[in-house]
């Protein structure tokens, strides 16, 4: 296995040179490691001093890498540990799951500098067989890349062998919008379980804002004839509801016909009502769906 290891020297005053060599990053942590050295002498001995450093940790991470039984799994978690924290919660979730249901059972056991590409199709194909969603295939796929990735900046492993498969592309599954029958249809459905779903559906329909975008809407992101989606909110399992920027980060202004107004306006009157009943005041700037809890609670829709 070759390890890539560099250095560099550098004339602190005449005639004494200081040495630096970069070692493998800290296994636990990621972060850089480096040896350093002085010499006293000419341009000439500090470079071979410092050859020798590099051959010398070069040498030992090669050995390191042979023979080291660092499972797959640890490679995995090690990288999650470093990489969840740009995330968002759901992003995380949604890795969790796949790392626990796909990526260990299938590999997490195999010593990672003993995984091959041959490990890797039967996973992908597994997937395939159990009619997994393609975005569901190419995360996996990700995160297998991304954990072996770091595994050779630490010298776990020669080379990325996730590089060497490319998961058979599946077409994107067709979204198809219901027609106007069928939408009425579902409007009456979800008025025998809940009238003020009848509103959130609706306008879902008609603005094709997402389910979070939705549950974030507030009274105030409303205008005469548009309104302005700036938020989104989230769930998951360990973080519970939290509130966060759209799915894109960007923000958008969508256009209101007659019949959004009337559902806005409709489900407004129906969070009024709720307070009425259960004896409680809207709350400054209330959200606009909320289809089953106090206007002054968390949305549940998402």
């Amino acid at each position: 296995m070759l390890v890539l290891v560099r250095g560099s020297l550098r004339e602190k005053k005449p005639g004494v040179w200081e040495l630096m060599v970069e070692l493998p990053r800290d296994p636990a942590s990621g972060k850089r490691r480096r040896e350093w050295a002085t010499v006293k002498g000419t341009k000439r001995k500090a470079q071979c001093e410092l050859q020798q450093m590099l051959v010398k940790v070069q040498d030992s991470s090669t050995s390191l890498a042979a023979s080291s039984d660092v499972s797959t799994e640890q490679v995995v978690n090690e990288w999650f540990g470093i990489t969840r924290e740009g995330l968002s919660p759901t992003t995380v979730q949604g890795y969790e799951w796949r790392i626990r249901l796909h990526v260990l059972p299938a590999i997490g056991s195999i010593p990672a500098h003993k995984l091959r590409a041959l490990d890797l199709d039967p996973l992908y194909r597994s997937l395939i067989a159990q009619g997994k969603a393609p975005a569901t295939i190419r995360q996996t796929h990700a995160i297998i890349r991304g954990a072996l990735n770091q595994a050779m900046k630490w010298g776990w492993v020669e080379h990325n062998v996730a590089l060497l498969v490319t998961p058979r592309k599946l077409g994107s599954t067709a979204i198809v919008a219901p027609n106007v029958s069928q939408l009425n249809s579902i409007l009456e459905a979800a008025k025998e379980r809940h009238p003020q779903w009848v509103n959130v559906i609706a306008l879902a329909a008609l603005t094709g804002m997402r389910r979070g975008e939705l549950c974030a809407l507030r009274w105030q992101d409303i205008g005469a004839d548009s309104l302005h989606v700036s938020r989104s909110l989230g769930h998951t399992t360990e973080s519970g509801t939290y509130l966060g920027p759209t799915k894109s980060r960007q923000e958008r202004r969508v256009a209101l016909d007659s019949a959004a107004l009337y559902y806005i306006e409709e489900q407004q009157e129906r969070l009024r009502e709720a307070c009425r009943v259960n004896h409680s005041e809207l709350s400054g700037d209330p959200v606009i769906c909320e289809p089953t809890r106090p206007p002054h609670r968390a949305p549940s829709l998402a």
